[in-house]
């Protein structure tokens, strides 16, 4: 489990106090960011498997790539490769199945870090598809208006 985005949030909110930010707070409006347990990560990769499954969202040939730390001449190349390779490998996972004990209890989980088999391989990153999938979800909370401790009015002023 981890607690995405807290440290940075905490940087952005002391460094601009009386600026129109708006933080994600899973539960106290003090503690910034949104804990990833495992029914977060379903939600997350069904929010990014139903956009794809409704042609919401699609893959663009043509786009804009700001990444700093990749030269400027390759990087939306790099990046598109980087997309390429890890959006397949994100998928649930089931592990512990036993023919030996029939009573076994399957573990379940998403990962995107599979190989051809279904196996978890930790030399492999899903930082992309993981990013994908949580934009997705907070898109779709936003949208609904459901994260708890969140100033919308604030965001969605007119």
């Amino acid at each position: 489990m981890a607690h995405e985005a807290g440290f940075l949030g905490e940087k952005v909110r002391a460094t601009l106090k009386h600026s129109r930010i708006s933080f994600i707070c899973q539960k106290d409006p003090k503690d910034i960011g949104w804990w990833t347990t495992a029914e977060v990560k379903y939600k997350m990769a069904y929010a990014m498997r139903s956009v794809f499954q409704s042609t919401a969202i699609y893959y663009a040939d043509e786009m804009i790539c700001a990444n700093p730390w990749l030269d400027e001449t390759n990087r939306l190349q790099i990046t598109k490769k980087k997309f390429e390779d890890q959006l397949p490998k994100y998928k649930i996972v089931i592990a512990g199945l036993s023919m030996n004990n029939p009573i076994s209890t399957p573990r379940v989980s998403i990962s995107g870090k599979t190989t051809k088999e279904g196996k978890v391989s930790s030399s492999f990153t899903d930082d992309i598809a993981f990013c994908i999938s949580a934009n997705l979800f907070f898109i779709n909370m936003l949208n609904m208006r459901t994260i708890p401790n969140f100033n919308y009015e604030e965001i969605f002023e007119y």
